[in-house]
């Protein structure tokens, strides 16, 4: 099995998708388990420069924060204090 994006590992702060790093499967599991978990023989993601160049936009105007777990915050935020307060 072939996904063509990269590991979602991080929620989205700002409100679009996933609000809790709980919910998602790929921060949950190894690349081993979760071949296991869909049933694939094998499993593999595009990597994240992948899916940058497929896009053709300079990674400076792209959001890849679920990605990376790297966000554009001014300030510095504790992620568990944040997913508490959003009811998480």
């Amino acid at each position: 099995m072939r996904v063509s994006c990269p590991p979602i590992i991080s929620a989205c702060y700002m409100g679009v998708g996933f609000t809790s790093r709980r919910e998602l499967i790929a921060k949950m599991m190894g690349l081993e388990e979760l071949t296991r978990y869909v049933g694939a023989a094998l499993l593999r993601f595009n990597a994240i420069d992948g899916l940058i160049s497929c896009i053709g936009l300079p990674e400076s105007e792209l959001c890849l924060a679920r990605l990376t777990g790297k966000y554009l915050m001014t300030k510095s935020i504790k992620l568990e204090v944040l997913e508490e307060h959003l009811g998480r």
